[in-house]
This record gives structure tokens, C-alpha cells and sequence, in this order.
């Protein structure tokens, strides 16, 4: 809908993540490659401060981008409806509403098949390191994962056994001391 060869990536996730989760390089690479393809070049917008989501409604409505890749829909609604009801072309990447593209991706497959791994080395007890609490991307593959070792061994991952860190190598030395 705009008027230019860019393609907008994005990344509506904190400082720490965009620069430590390795699927972000994967996807700035291999969406590069595939729009270089078609004449366009990709523009990476960071918003890591919600009150920043406007920056979404400005590049596609001021032409900045001929469209948007989009890192998360969750809690993003609001801003996002009105602009895919007006036909802005935008991709979702995870999780989108009926009415948008998106491209998804198999966490479930992802978990279950670490959980099935660690189930076959018959260590317990079983501990997982996962991103920081009340997260309800990290909640839902956090239980499938404990789901999954129960199914295979019959043993609960106790509580006691389960910690949270953030997006840097420190947080995850610390929670796997703590263990």
C-alpha cells in the first residue's frame, strides 16, 4: 500500500531479546534474502516501550514501508485492527487475527521434542531454565514441557526445580546456580 521498496520488520520485544534470541538474525536474513529478491529492501524498527506502537500506524500510513512483518501480535490488537481492516499489508509472525497473514511457527513441535530427548536420558530430577515469568508464551511451552516428562516418565517436574532468567547469558548462570 505505500509507495516505496522498503519492508518494515518489527520487533516489538525488550532491548534484551531482539539482540539475544537467535531467531531474530534467522528471520532478518532470510526475509533480506527473499524480498532482495523482489527489488525491495528491509527497514528494522525496534519498539521495545508500548507507548511507542504508534510507530506501527506511521510507517505504513506515511509510506514508509509498503508493508509489515510484525515480530508478536499479543496485546498489540488495538492498534493492529484498524489498520489491517484498511487493508495495510501486514504478516504476523506467530499468531494473528482471522482476517491477516501470518506465518507460523511449531514451538509445540520445538518443546516436545527437548522434552522427549531429556526424558530419554533418565536423569532425574528434571529442571528446566525458562524466560522470566507471566509470560503466557513461556507458560504454555513451560507446561508442555513438564506435560511431556511426565508422559514419558511418569515423574512430575517439581516447582522447586523450575527458574526464570531474561535475555542474557548472566541471568542463566545465575538460575542454573541456584538450582
Amino acid at each position: 500500500k505505500g509507495h516505496t521498496n522498503n519492508i518494515g520488520l518489527v520487533l516489538v520485544q525488550p532491548h534484551q531479546q531482539v539482540f539475544r534470541d537467535p531467531f531474530i538474525p534467522n528471520v532478518i536474513t532470510g526475509l533480506s534474502a527473499v524480498i532482495r529478491s523482489f527489488g525491495y529492501r528491509l527497514l528494522v524498527e525496534h519498539i521495545d516501550d508500548l507507548d511507542h506502537l504508534i510507530t506501527i500506524s506511521n510507517l505504513l500510513k506515511g509510506g514508509e514501508v509498503a508493508g509489515i512483518v510484525l515480530s508478536t501480535f499479543e496485546g498489540l490488537e488495538e492498534i493492529l485492527a484498524p489498520l489491517i481492516d484498511d487493508g495495510y499489508p501486514m504478516v504476523m509472525l506467530d499468531e494473528s487475527p482471522a482476517s491477516s497473514c501470518s506465518v507460523l511457527l511449531d514451538h509445540w513441535a520445538g518443546v516436545r521434542i527437548a522434552a522427549e530427548h531429556i526424558a530419554s536420558l533418565e536423569r532425574y530430577p528434571v529442571a528446566c531454565i525458562c524466560f522470566g515469568p507471566a509470560n503466557p508464551y513461556v507458560d504454555k511451552r513451560l507446561r508442555r514441557f513438564c506435560d511431556t516428562i511426565e508422559q514419558r516418565t511418569g515423574r512430575v517436574v517439581e516447582q522447586r526445580y523450575i527458574r526464570y532468567g531474561q535475555f542474557e547469558p548472566e541471568s542463566g548462570y545465575v538460575a542454573m546456580k541456584s538450582l
